[in-house]
């Protein structure tokens, strides 16, 4: 669903991430229930661990599990003023006025694979954000930190297109 101010959205999501998310959750609630057992029913074994032990781990696995639930989708945003991919807090936008070419990269396993990462590339700093098994498509940045965006799309070829059209249509609240 677009939100407000949105020409296109993707929303890609990770299974990997959601089956670990639940693992986590699943070892926290186990944690939770040891502490309540020593709690309630006494010591567990011969040498007890002492009650904050499980509280910690408990909180240590929900913690972790929130902090992995921010990957779960990777996110591609297309306004008039550029475009945005991330993960969660953690993302990246593109301004209209600083692309200076896009493709679609064929580098067979450069940028592949699940991350956000910044990489060194031959020619210059990337900043990826990618999911496996999906196209990625590269926008060659004129200035900045970074010289390009790599980031996965299901629908390369229509965000090819509009990244296109946008590209040639002055943006809009730009002079």
């Amino acid at each position: 669903m677009l939100k407000s101010g949105e020409i296109y959205r993707e929303e890609i999501p990770s299974t990997l991430f959601s089956i670990v998310i639940w693992l986590f959750m699943l070892i926290a609630v186990g944690f939770l229930a040891l502490l309540v057992v020593q709690v309630y029913k006494g010591p567990i074994g011969g040498y007890p661990l002492p009650n904050i032990f499980y509280l910690l781990l408990t909180m240590l696995f929900l913690f972790l599990a929130g902090l992995l639930d921010n990957f779960r989708y990777l996110i591609v945003s297309v306004t008039p003023y550029g475009i945005t991919a991330g993960y969660g807090r953690f993302k990246f936008t593109a301004y209209w006025d600083n692309i200076d070419s896009y493709s679609i990269d064929n580098t067979s396993g450069f940028f592949g694979g699940w991350a956000a990462r910044a990489r060194l590339t031959p020619e210059g700093w990337a900043m990826t954000y990618t999911v496996a098994r999906n196209a990625r498509l590269v926008l060659k940045l004129k200035s900045g930190r970074f010289q390009r965006l790599v980031f996965s799309t299901r629908a390369p070829d229509k965000l090819m297109q509009l990244i296109g059209s946008q590209l040639k249509a002055k943006p809009y609240g730009l002079i």
